[in-house]
């Protein structure tokens, strides 16, 4: 039987512990250990609706001779049901603890999910770099706003426009405020004062399309956001003091989790 058709099945079962019933499965038949898995995409950011598909996103250890061996452990997984309802992405723990210490914005927002299915308190948010994390948000508005922007709002812009208003605010509050953003969208705009974008973006989550008008002075917000220099010297001005990358932290991590899967007998020899 095919792997997504094994998925299917516990899918079909339509438990409420579904999503803790394929993380079960995935363990068992990659023989590894998950060891942090949360809920990322428009369910953490707070503009699902009810046809929205679950992104599951999480972090596993392999067995341990798997990383003294000269073949690397399987970096990561990535599967999904036929339907596309349940989208799974796993990282092995070794290119996890790499991306932490690169501060990367993946890694950030799973340690920032409001929906979490295995929590080992993995992360310490000290550990990431404001300063990486606003030019990331940014350049994110940038890219996005350069592709996907319309004067004439359709359906299939409304979640591209939901996304590009996420990322302003986020970017936003690290300028502003020189603290870590949360990821959901409602908890963002409560940190704005700008009326207009507040209305414009409660328009979106009620799945209702912006006018032209609307569109315009949107666009013209985002606009004058990228242009800005003034943006761009806070950013520069953002302090880094608390953002540690000494190599011995990650690596400490790394072997706690890789180790604690096995008897203190089985590795005294490797410590």
């Amino acid at each position: 039987m095919q792997l997504i058709e094994k998925i299917d099945k516990i899918v079909e079962q339509s438990s409420p512990l579904t999503i803790h019933n394929i993380l079960k499965f995935l363990e068992e038949h990659y023989n590894i250990k998950i060891l942090y898995a949360v809920e990322s995409g428009s369910r953490a950011y707070g503009f699902n609706t009810p046809d929205s598909d679950y992104d599951i996103k999480f972090i596993y250890s392999k067995p341990l001779e798997q990383y003294i061996s000269l073949s690397e452990p399987l970096q990561s997984i990535d599967l999904f049901d036929s339907s596309r309802t349940y989208d799974f992405l796993g990282y092995d723990i070794k290119k996890a603890m790499k991306l932490y210490s690169k501060s990367d914005p993946t890694i950030y927002e799973m340690s920032q999910s409001p929906v979490k299915y295995v929590d080992t308190e993995m992360f310490q948010r000290d550990k990431f770099s404001l300063r990486k994390l606003c030019n990331h948000y940014r350049g994110m508005l940038h890219s996005n706003f350069k592709k996907y922007k319309v004067e004439k709002m359709t359906q299939s812009d409304r979640k591209h426009y939901l996304y590009m208003i996420r990322a302003y605010l986020q970017g936003n509050y690290i300028a502003n405020k020189g603290l870590f953003p949360p990821v959901d969208i409602r908890q963002l705009l409560k940190t704005t004062d700008k009326d207009k974008l507040i209305l414009f973006t409660n328009k979106l989550l009620n799945q209702e399309l912006l006018s032209m008008g609307e569109m315009s002075i949107l666009n013209a917000i985002f606009s004058v956001y990228l242009d800005d220099d003034v943006f761009r010297f806070k950013v520069r001005e953002i302090s880094d003091e608390e953002f540690r990358s000494e190599t011995n932290y990650f690596n400490d991590k790394l072997k706690y989790y890789v180790f604690e899967k096995y008897p203190a007998s089985d590795i005294r020899w490797l410590i």
